[in-house]
């Protein structure tokens, strides 16, 4: 790894208060990086077990969170959706459990609709 990539990353950590630098010191929250990785769980974690319900999401998230919109719309990918528009995915639900925590905790909640899709 080259060393500006790793001072970016500790940069990085620092700034989601995982690592806490103080001159020759590094700490580690473990706290915060528990939260990190159950996050990155979320990614890997399927739906299944519980019936599926097809499921329309729309959003409308701001350029200068363009890489929060980018994990959105692969999150999306990896759960089979498909895109309907540039900001209107079509699948099946329901979400895993810690998703409405991860959108809220990215500041995109409000920015976020899920409607679900009923046969009249």
């Amino acid at each position: 790894m080259k060393r500006q990539a790793f001072n970016q990353y500790l940069y990085r950590l620092g700034k989601r208060k995982v690592l806490k630098l103080s001159g020759q010191d590094v700490s580690v929250d473990r706290s915060n990086l528990k939260k990190i990785f159950s996050y990155r769980s979320l990614i890997r974690d399927k739906i299944c077990g519980e019936k599926r319900q097809k499921v329309l999401v729309s959003f409308d998230i701001p350029s200068e969170k363009n890489k929060t919109r980018d994990w959105l719309r692969n999150q999306l990918k990896y759960w089979g959706f498909k895109m309907v528009h540039q900001s209107l995915w079509l699948g099946f639900g329901p979400f895993p459990k810690g998703f409405q925590e991860r959108l809220k905790d990215l500041d995109i909640k409000n920015n976020v609709r899920v409607f679900k899709i009923v046969r009249g």
